[in-house]
Protein backbone atom coordinates (compact mmCIF):
# COMPACT_ATOMS: atom_id res chain seq x y z
CA UNK A 1 0.00 0.00 0.00
CA UNK A 2 1.27 3.36 -1.05
CA UNK A 3 1.53 6.50 1.72
CA UNK A 4 -1.15 7.94 -1.16
CA UNK A 5 -3.75 5.14 -0.59
CA UNK A 6 -2.50 4.83 3.28
CA UNK A 7 -3.31 8.91 3.89
CA UNK A 8 -6.94 8.63 2.03
CA UNK A 9 -7.68 5.81 4.13
CA UNK A 10 -7.24 8.34 6.82
CA UNK A 11 -9.29 11.26 5.72
CA UNK A 12 -12.22 8.77 4.54
CA UNK A 13 -11.92 7.01 8.00
CA UNK A 14 -12.07 10.52 9.60
CA UNK A 15 -15.36 11.53 7.64
CA UNK A 16 -17.03 8.14 8.16
CA UNK A 17 -16.56 8.96 12.06
CA UNK A 18 -17.38 12.40 11.80
CA UNK A 19 -20.36 11.39 9.47
CA UNK A 20 -21.41 9.08 12.05
CA UNK A 21 -21.13 11.66 14.82
CA UNK A 22 -23.41 13.89 13.03
CA UNK A 23 -25.98 11.46 12.62
CA UNK A 24 -25.86 10.96 16.31
CA UNK A 25 -26.37 14.44 17.46
CA UNK A 26 -28.69 15.52 14.44
CA UNK A 27 -25.72 18.48 13.50
CA UNK A 28 -26.01 18.06 10.29
CA UNK A 29 -25.55 22.27 9.29
CA UNK A 30 -23.19 22.98 9.73
CA UNK A 31 -21.72 20.10 11.42
CA UNK A 32 -20.78 18.43 7.54
CA UNK A 33 -18.58 21.37 6.79
CA UNK A 34 -16.84 21.06 9.60
CA UNK A 35 -16.63 16.67 9.32
CA UNK A 36 -15.32 17.45 5.22
CA UNK A 37 -12.56 20.19 6.03
CA UNK A 38 -11.01 18.11 9.17
CA UNK A 39 -11.08 15.00 7.12
CA UNK A 40 -8.90 17.19 4.43
CA UNK A 41 -6.93 18.43 7.11
CA UNK A 42 -6.25 14.87 8.17
CA UNK A 43 -5.55 13.62 4.75
CA UNK A 44 -2.49 16.22 3.90
CA UNK A 45 -1.75 15.41 7.90
CA UNK A 46 -0.87 11.69 6.61
CA UNK A 47 0.68 13.08 3.47
CA UNK A 48 3.14 14.87 5.53
CA UNK A 49 1.62 18.03 4.56
CA UNK A 50 1.26 21.37 7.13
CA UNK A 51 -1.98 21.04 7.71
CA UNK A 52 -1.93 24.55 7.99
CA UNK A 53 -1.09 25.03 4.18
CA UNK A 54 -4.32 23.07 3.31
CA UNK A 55 -6.19 26.90 2.30
CA UNK A 56 -9.37 24.64 1.18
CA UNK A 57 -9.33 22.96 4.08
CA UNK A 58 -9.30 25.82 6.18
CA UNK A 59 -12.29 27.51 3.86
CA UNK A 60 -14.76 24.93 4.45
CA UNK A 61 -13.60 25.06 7.91
CA UNK A 62 -14.06 28.60 8.35
CA UNK A 63 -17.16 28.58 6.70
CA UNK A 64 -19.01 25.97 9.25
CA UNK A 65 -17.50 28.23 11.96
CA UNK A 66 -19.13 30.96 10.50
CA UNK A 67 -22.46 29.34 10.27
CA UNK A 68 -22.09 27.95 14.11
CA UNK A 69 -20.95 31.24 15.08
CA UNK A 70 -24.25 33.14 13.48
CA UNK A 71 -26.43 30.24 15.01
CA UNK A 72 -25.20 31.32 18.37
CA UNK A 73 -24.78 35.01 17.85
CA UNK A 74 -28.46 34.68 16.65
CA UNK A 75 -29.65 33.12 20.37
CA UNK A 76 -28.06 36.41 22.02
CA UNK A 77 -30.80 38.51 19.96
CA UNK A 78 -33.01 39.51 17.25
CA UNK A 79 -30.04 40.75 15.16
CA UNK A 80 -29.09 38.52 12.42
CA UNK A 81 -25.30 38.11 12.65
CA UNK A 82 -25.02 35.88 9.77
CA UNK A 83 -25.29 38.19 6.70
CA UNK A 84 -22.94 40.92 8.74
CA UNK A 85 -20.15 37.86 9.28
CA UNK A 86 -20.72 36.81 5.56
CA UNK A 87 -19.71 40.65 4.72
CA UNK A 88 -16.76 41.00 6.88
CA UNK A 89 -15.74 37.69 5.53
CA UNK A 90 -15.88 38.38 1.98
CA UNK A 91 -14.33 41.64 2.98
CA UNK A 92 -11.59 40.43 3.96
CA UNK A 93 -10.87 38.41 1.23
CA UNK A 94 -11.31 40.83 -0.87
CA UNK A 95 -8.75 43.09 0.66
CA UNK A 96 -6.13 41.32 2.24
CA UNK A 97 -3.53 41.15 -0.33
CA UNK A 98 -4.21 44.92 -1.07
CA UNK A 99 -3.07 45.19 2.71
CA UNK A 100 -0.21 43.04 2.67
CA UNK A 101 0.94 44.43 -0.55
CA UNK A 102 2.86 47.71 1.19
CA UNK A 103 4.56 44.88 3.31
CA UNK A 104 5.86 42.69 -0.04
CA UNK A 105 6.33 45.73 -1.98
CA UNK A 106 8.99 47.02 0.67
CA UNK A 107 10.90 43.82 1.35
CA UNK A 108 11.39 43.17 -2.20
CA UNK A 109 12.27 46.69 -2.75
CA UNK A 110 15.50 45.95 -0.36
CA UNK A 111 16.07 42.38 -1.71
CA UNK A 112 16.18 43.58 -5.16
CA UNK A 113 18.72 46.58 -4.07
CA UNK A 114 21.18 44.18 -2.18
CA UNK A 115 21.24 41.82 -5.34
CA UNK A 116 21.93 45.12 -7.54
CA UNK A 117 24.73 45.84 -5.57
CA UNK A 118 26.56 42.57 -5.44
CA UNK A 119 29.20 41.90 -7.76
CA UNK A 120 29.02 39.39 -10.17
CA UNK A 121 31.77 37.07 -10.90
CA UNK A 122 31.13 35.85 -14.45
CA UNK A 123 35.02 34.39 -15.34
CA UNK A 124 34.11 31.21 -13.33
Amino acid sequence: MTSNERSQQIGWGVFLIGLAILFLTDWFFPGIFLVVGIAMLATSSAQGKNPLSNTPALAVIGTGLLFSIGDVLSLMGNFDWLPLLLILGGGYLLFKDRANSGRSSASSSSTAESEVSKPKNDYL
